[in-house]
């Protein structure tokens, strides 16, 4: 990401929503960080509403946070 990398885009799925589904929330605050939309990550949800879905309540945290912020 420090070189130039797009926290959005990768070939298979949203990076966001990988670190949600996968309960990283050090990647979900690290891509955050660097920008990356929380909006429609997935097949018509928002990254927090991923992350409420697997009950994640870290991630859920860090998204509720970073929306409070903007």
């Amino acid at each position: 990401l420090k070189a130039g990398a797009s926290p959005n885009d990768l070939d298979c799925a949203n990076p966001l929503c990988s670190a949600i589904e996968r309960n990283k929330p050090e990647c979900v605050k690290v891509l955050l960080e660097f920008g990356a939309k929380q909006q429609e990550v997935g097949q018509n949800e928002s990254a927090l509403d991923i992350a409420k879905r697997y009950n994640n309540e870290t991630c859920i945290k860090l998204l509720e946070e970073a929306v409070q912020k903007k």
